[in-house]
């Protein structure tokens, strides 16, 4: 079990925010609850809770980090890799350029 540690920094965490807008639904099974958003590659899928959909596309890809969506200045940052939230969840900067833009 993942212990809220707050500053956790990884080597997962992308350079990048994903250019293309976020899906209304997970891309797997079409659910509009729970989406989570792949920090590097945008690709949408439903919590572990749901389909588990973000957490099999991290498997497959590699692509580790996620957020919550609608992303805002309360979105936490996850990666699946490390199995801890990355940073603070004001912090991290695709989530502040998605909060302030």
């Amino acid at each position: 079990m993942s212990k809220f540690s707050g500053d956790h920094r990884c080597a997962h965490v992308p350079g990048h925010l994903p250019t293309v807008a976020p899906a209304a639904s997970c891309e797997m099974c079409g659910t509009a609850e729970n989406r989570r958003l792949c920090l590097t590659c945008g690709h949408v899928g439903c919590c572990d809770s749901l389909g588990a959909h973000a957490k099999a596309h991290a498997e497959a890809t590699g692509h580790w980090v996620i957020t919550a969506l609608p992303m805002s200045r309360l979105s936490f940052v996850w990666c699946y890799k490390c199995d801890d939230y990355v940073i603070g969840p004001i912090d991290h900067p695709a989530v502040v350029a998605a909060a302030t833009a």
